[in-house]
């Protein structure tokens, strides 16, 4: 069989892809339908122009991002940022000009995070020595143009006295109805999703985005693996449940910046659970997943950077690396966990808890009351009421280990533990509880120590002296006459064992 020939009379015109607005949609509402990813995308262009403060502004229907990066002129405006997909700015420099830092954008289409969230976005932006130029990228007057390819965008040359010297600012207005904004909720996701690193200051409404230093165990993590390279970072496994922005689990970063949701891997699956594992967190750096530095024929991080594609055989030897880890700190936490609650069982056998009781009732009796010296102000130094309206809550429905009486009042005794830098006692009025925070260390030391009665006498004593006393000398003398009856308490006891 003999093939014809091409002629002329049988070439048609070359076909090409129509570009609708619709695929805004695809692109920016079906990634970026999340208030907080979008803003962290919007933020991470600060970020890699080299800022050193990006602002967030949340007021009513309007967010601004304002930085004091590098901004952009006519030519990155109209052949860098309109590319949408490209990877320019990774192909122009792989550390930042003025800072070295590791280039994070997300691939030329996180510029497209503000349609997510919003119908209507405006940029001006400024370059060092140059004007300040703006457009706006509207989306209802794309859609009236059919095509993106015939939806031109007016690029003006304007006077913005935001901007002193150089930067960007992004305005976004006509805020989608399903978009939910939280600045505290937005806080706590930038504090964790944006690399923290030095000459870099995110701030929300005025305040600044950080995750507070969590009380708890620190573990260092440096492992070398032949699949993924070098694994480290710092796992923490914490000492009280963490509030509601911070989701227990483990941040893995590549180029320092978060993939993913917070993970436990694998600790509970297979058969076992492991009680720790909701008080972990940490971040570690996985730099053999960085695409840039090792290029895959499939990329183990998903496109979107929601996540990571798991039968990737270098995700799976990380995920068992991890998954080897955190149960080995879950296997010896519980352990060390087991241990204390056997002294702690040991201490009550010992009638530590009643004996507390007994000698406090009985010491609380009132001193006769002295006339306050005058210009003498009162002593305020009594660590009264819990603090956190959730463990107060929670004490108020515990069963408690007794009843102790302060002067008129009785009190239902607790001990429990509310970290290691609260008060070692605490005497709340409105619950009627007295706690001892075993988490301090005085407590802890009593423990090892097997001194427990004292110490729990001792904490008491001082949260009471404090929360009556008017003056420093009565503080003192209240004090006084609390021990002498407990010492007086365990010299009865003691003659009566004999």
């Amino acid at each position: 069989m003999v093939k014809k020939r091409k002629t002329i009379e049988n070439q048609l015109d070359p076909i090409k892809f129509k570009a609708l607005p619709r695929l805004l949609d695809h692109i920016g509402v079906a990634m970026y339908s999340k208030f907080n990813k979008a803003i962290s995308e919007l933020v991470v262009n600060g970020y890699d122009a080299d800022a050193k403060k990006v602002e967030v502004t949340i007021k009513y229907d309007k967010v601004t991002i304002k930085d004091d990066g590098s901004g952009m002129g006519e030519n990155e405006i109209r052949n860098n940022y309109m590319e949408l997909g490209g990877d320019r700015k990774r192909q122009t420099f792989d550390r930042t000009p003025i800072f070295k830092r590791l280039s994070i954008g997300n691939k030329g289409i996180g510029k497209l995070a503000a349609l997510g969230v919003s119908k209507k976005f405006t940029v001006f932006t400024k370059k060092k020595g140059g004007r300040c130029f703006r457009y706006i990228i509207d989306r209802d007057e794309l859609e009236k143009k059919g095509t993106l390819e015939q939806g031109f965008i007016e690029l003006e040359s304007v006077n913005c006295a935001e901007i002193k010297e150089h930067g960007t600012i992004i305005e976004l207005t006509r805020i989608l109805p399903h978009v939910k904004i939280d600045d505290k909720d937005l806080r706590g996701y930038l504090a964790r999703e944006i690399p923290q690193v030095e000459h870099f200051q995110i701030m929300v409404n005025g305040e600044k985005c950080e995750i507070k230093d969590i009380p708890g165990t620190r573990f260092t993590v440096e492992i070398n693996n032949k699949a993924c390279g070098k694994i480290e970072g710092n796992i923490v496994l914490s000492k009280t449940s963490f509030g509601n922005i911070i989701k227990p689990g483990i941040l893995t970063t590549v180029r320092g910046r978060v993939v993913g949701e917070p993970n436990l891997f694998d600790v509970n699956k297979g058969g076992h659970k492991y009680a720790p594992a909701n008080f972990i967190t940490g971040r570690i750096e996985v730099a053999g997943f960085d695409p840039e530095n090792n290029p895959d024929k499939v990329p183990v991080i998903k496109t979107d950077r929601e996540g990571f594609n798991t039968n990737h055989p270098k995700y799976i030897e990380y995920n068992k690396e991890m998954t080897e880890l955190l149960i080995r700190i879950c296997k010896q936490d519980e352990k060390d966990r087991k241990e204390k609650t056997k002294l702690e069982d040991e201490i009550k056998t010992r009638n530590v808890i009643p004996n507390v009781i007994t000698d406090v009732s009985k010491g609380t009796g009132k001193i006769a009351d002295k006339k306050e010296p005058k210009n003498q102000s009162r002593v305020i130094l009594s660590p009264i009421n819990i603090l956190d309206p959730k463990v107060k809550l929670e004490l108020k429905n515990l069963k408690g280990l007794g009843n102790i009486q302060l002067d008129d009042k009785e009190y239902k005794l607790t001990m429990r533990p509310v970290g290691a830098n609260d008060a070692e006692c605490r005497i709340d009025d409105d619950i009627s509880v007295v706690n001892i925070n075993v988490d301090h260390p005085a407590y802890l030391l009593a423990v090892q120590e097997k001194n427990v009665e004292s110490a729990v006498f001792r904490a008491i004593a001082d949260a009471y002296a404090c929360k009556v006393s008017k003056t420093a000398e009565e503080m003192y003398e209240k004090i006084d006459k609390l021990i002498r009856v407990h010492v007086t308490g365990m010299q009865e006891r003691g003659s009566k064992r004999k």
